[in-house]
Order: C-alpha cells, then sequence, then structure tokens
C-alpha cells in the first residue's frame, strides 16, 4: 500500500469518485497517496487516491441470474453510469434462478464466478444429509452413561439459575444481568446491526409536535412549525428546558438536520448556563467551517473543520435542504467528538461536560449571544443522551 501523504475533503459518492479519476470538470484530483472517503447513497468507502481501501460490506438484493450477479461491479466501467456499483468481499446477494441459496463474495470485486462462494440459506439445510452421521446416543457403548456423570458433576451460578427460572417472553427480549445478580428481560433495542443503544434522557422527535417522549418537559417554540414529520424554522428556535437530567458528566447529542440556508455562527445547538458558559455546535458560512466547542470563566475552547465541503470553489458549504445527522459526544478522557452521517470529521479534546458549563439557558437553533442568528430550515430528532455513544452507537442513531 502506498504512504498517506494526507487527508483531504469528503470526495462525495461513488459517482462523484468516478468523475474525479476520469477528470471530468474536476477541479483538484485526487493523488495516489491522498486519503477520502465517499458517502451515500451507493456505500461509504475509505479511498487511498482512487483505489477503494475499506468499507461496509453490502447486501446487493436479488439479482436475476450469474450474468447479472457478475456484472454487478460497474465502479471500474469506462462508461460514466449515473450512479456505478462497487462490489468487494464481504457483500453478498440473492439470485433469482437459485433460490435457497445466498452468494457471497470473497475475492476481487465479483466479476468471475471463482470471486462467489454459494451459501445454503437456513431453509436450504432441511434437505441437506451428511454421511456417516447417522448415530444416536444409544448406539455408542457407554455414551449415556458418562454424560450424565459429567452433568451431574456440573456447577451452576446464581446467574445462571437466575437466567433459568425465566419464563419464554411472548416477544423477543434480551437478558440483562443486574450487579445483584439477577436478570431482567428488556426489550431487543432498534438500530442498524441490532446495536444497543441506551434510552436517551432527553427524546424530542419533532414529527408531530414539540413533546419529550421520554415524559420530560416539552420544548417552547418560537417562529417554528411542525410540517411533513419535521420542526420547520424560519429564524426560529426552541428552547430545552432545564432539568437535573442534564447534569451529565459524560453525554451525546443527536440531532437530524437540514439547512435552508447557513448564516455567520447560525447554531444547531447552544447548551449552558448564560453567554458566558456554554457548549456549542455552530456553522459559519464566511469561512466554510463548522464549529465545535465550550467556553467557561472568559476561556474558549473550540475546534473547526472546513472537510465537510463539498469543494473549495461550492458556494454552498453544506448540503442545504439535505438532511443529515450530527452527533456530538463527550467524555473526559476522549474529549468531545462530532460525527456527520455516522462520519467522525472533528475532535475537541479539552471540551467540557454539560455539568460544568451548566444548562438554565438552553436552545436547539439559537444563540445566547446577541446578534449572532437564528436557525431557518428543518429540524428533528434532537436527542441527549448521559453517556458518551460509541462510535457503532453513533452510526445506529444516524440516518
Amino acid at each position: 500500500m502506498s504512504t498517506i501523504a494526507r487527508a483531504v475533503a469528503v470526495v462525495g459518492s461513488l459517482y462523484a469518485l468516478m468523475r474525479n479519476r476520469l477528470g471530468i470538470n474536476v477541479a483538484t484530483s485526487l493523488e495516489s497517496q491522498e486519503l477520502s472517503c465517499t458517502v451515500a447513497p451507493d456505500r461509504r468507502l475509505v479511498v487511498l487516491g482512487h483505489e477503494p481501501i475499506a468499507g461496509f460490506a453490502r447486501d446487493h438484493g436479488t439479482v436475476a441470474n450469474e450474468a447479472a450477479m457478475l456484472a454487478l461491479h460497474t465502479l471500474d466501467s469506462t462508461t460514466l453510469l449515473a450512479e456505478p456499483t462497487f462490489v468487494a468481499p464481504g457483500d453478498s446477494c440473492l439470485r433469482t434462478d437459485d433460490p435457497g441459496w445466498r452468494w457471497h463474495c470473497i475475492a476481487g470485486h465479483g466479476q468471475s464466478l471463482s470471486d462467489w462462494e454459494r451459501r445454503p440459506l437456513g431453509g436450504a439445510l432441511e434437505g441437506l444429509a451428511v454421511d456417516g452421521h447417522t448415530h444416536v446416543i444409544a448406539d455408542v457403548d457407554g455414551l449415556a452413561e458418562a454424560l450424565a456423570g459429567k452433568q451431574d458433576a456440573l456447577t451452576i451460578s446464581d446467574v445462571g439459575e437466575a437466567m433459568l427460572a425465566l419464563a419464554t417472553p411472548a416477544a423477543q427480549k434480551i437478558p440483562r444481568i443486574n450487579a445483584n445478580g439477577s436478570v431482567t428481560l428488556i426489550d431487543v433495542p432498534s438500530g442498524d446491526g441490532g446495536v444497543y443503544v441506551p434510552d436517551p434522557v432527553r427524546n424530542y422527535p419533532l414529527t408531530t409536535d414539540f413533546t419529550d417522549s421520554s415524559g420530560g418537559d416539552d420544548l417552547t417554540a418560537t417562529n417554528a412549525v411542525i410540517t411533513d414529520g419535521w420542526a420547520v424554522l424560519t429564524d426560529g428556535y426552541m428552547q430545552i428546558p432545564d432539568g437535573t437530567d442534564l447534569d451529565c458528566a459524560e453525554w451525546s447529542i443527536a440531532l437530524d438536520v437540514a439547512p435552508a440556508e447557513v448564516s455567520n455562527w447560525m447554531r444547531l445547538w447552544d447548551i449552558g448556563a448564560d453567554s458566558t458558559s456554554f457548549v456549542i455546535l455552530a456553522m459559519n458560512s464566511s469561512t466554510g467551517e463548522t464549529y465545535l466547542g465550550s467556553k467557561m470563566a472568559g476561556v474558549d475552547i473550540y475546534a473547526s473543520t472546513a472537510s465537510l465541503r463539498p469543494s473549495s470553489a461550492s458556494p454552498n458549504y453544506w448540503p442545504v435542504n439535505s438532511p443529515s445527522t450530527y452527533v456530538v459526544t463527550y467524555s473526559a478522557d476522549i474529549g468531545a467528538k462530532l460525527y456527520v452521517n455516522g462520519w467522525w470529521v472533528l475532535s475537541v479534546p479539552t471540551c467540557l461536560g454539560l455539568a460544568t458549563v451548566g444548562h438554565a439557558e438552553s436552545f436547539l437553533g439559537r444563540s445566547k449571544i446577541s446578534g449572532e442568528p437564528a436557525f431557518t430550515g428543518r429540524m428533528r430528532n434532537a436527542r441527549i443522551w448521559d453517556v458518551c455513544l460509541s462510535p457503532a452507537q453513533v452510526v445506529s442513531v444516524s440516518i
């Protein structure tokens, strides 16, 4: 692998990567030692130059037959498609002409039959027989007695006994082992890949109203209405009610955002005691940067990134009217991290906890500093946790 010289801005979709490689309307082509990445709609990939080096496995759905399967990968085509497809080891598909089996890419880009491996689905296993493995325990002298002796010698812990004592649930549940050794059945969490995400202390879906679905006080909205499952703000904001549940040493905040415009220092959120003590996530249209940081006792602790810009020549530094999920996580040992649509883009190692800066005056879409603009655009799924979410959990709560 080539040495990485530097990381550059997100290159865009696979279509944008292909245009960059072919030199079509591209101001600056990726160099072989430059690290970048692609985003949806097709898939997320890390690329070195124009060569993908890492990414998520993908289910390509159902194709008609072998020929269609071998033709899935189109990224290396010399014909520029509307949106090419990338196939890599770990990907899989079903075939209409081969029911009961899933085909898995194990090498290359799935362009030859040797790149694929055929594996049975669960239903297909019922028809399989394995020669020479038809014995039962009774046919083997002494096996039943030996097994019984081993079982008599086994011991079981209090947790094991608690598990055995549980009744069969009516729906799928996950056992949670409590500190006292008891076991409680909890609901299966939602999210990509079944990743467990704890319940937020504040949860404002903003799809039908401004209420807190976790049972807390409602948001107070100014110049904001609910339309088509979003809170639509026009130079507006929503005030977050104060509460002891925000005394978080660790915290995470997630928000789906589709700005209609971007102004200087326009806040996504601003949480704190007053205009001298807060943590913020803001956009700055004059520089094209996204700011994450905190302030306390007159000391500003900020970091910013311009990597969210599609290109240095673009007049819009953010995807205006296009929804994205912004997630910020914080713990004292790693600081604050900003993720956009599941991608880590920025860190502030010395940011502060909500318990430290306070939370008496907290807003979505508004700054506590006089003269700075309110938000114009759409918001939904505003959530606050009293824990620092892991990267996998961040992906699970993102669009």
